[in-house]
């Protein structure tokens, strides 16, 4: 791999670790409402949209990207 694609590939890993940061702020959201959206309509709190699978493979992936990558 050349010094032009190591970059461009820190840089994008770099864009990627940040978007998945968003998406784990973004399902933390998600489950707060959810969970006062059914304290709100009395009923017992459930565990919410299961996104804990999707979550789990995005970090896996974003960790074999920096071992790949060498960051």
């Amino acid at each position: 791999m050349n010094e032009i694609e190591l970059r461009a590939t820190k840089k994008l890993a770099k864009l990627y670790e940040e978007m998945l940061t968003h998406l784990q702020e973004e399902n933390r959201k998600m489950r707060r409402a959810y969970g006062e959206m059914v304290n709100a309509m009395g009923g017992a709190e459930g565990s919410g949209p299961d996104d804990d699978d999707m979550m789990k493979d995005l970090i896996q992936k974003m960790m074999l990207l920096k071992e790949i990558i060498g960051i």
